[in-house]
């Protein structure tokens, strides 16, 4: 959906076995400690920071480039993937 931000090789590869994943789902934690958003839940990252940390786009300090890829059980924090050098972050919402 974002032509702009190529998905790395590894990653395409993963999501073609698995189109979004649960880790460490128990019963307690049902959808996982952290969830690999199927790709039709990923998003640019600076949208879903905004949204959740309630900050204007020029308090941003993450690279635009960033997706969202996965998110915790609860909603504290997120993964990006940086489609320009293919590395993952950890995002947390309150700063």
């Amino acid at each position: 959906d974002y032509p702009e931000f190529p998905l790395p090789a590894p990653y395409q590869a993963l999501l073609q076995q698995a189109d979004g994943m649960a880790l460490h789902a128990t019963s307690e934690s049902p959808k996982g400690r952290l969830r690999l958003l199927p790709l039709s839940e990923v998003r640019p990252l600076a949208e879903q920071v905004m949204e959740m940390a309630g900050i204007d786009e020029e308090e941003l300090t993450d690279p635009p480039t960033c997706l969202m890829v996965g998110e915790d059980q609860d909603s504290a924090w997120c993964v990006g993937l940086d489609t320009a050098t293919g590395r993952f972050l950890e995002v947390a919402y309150t700063g």
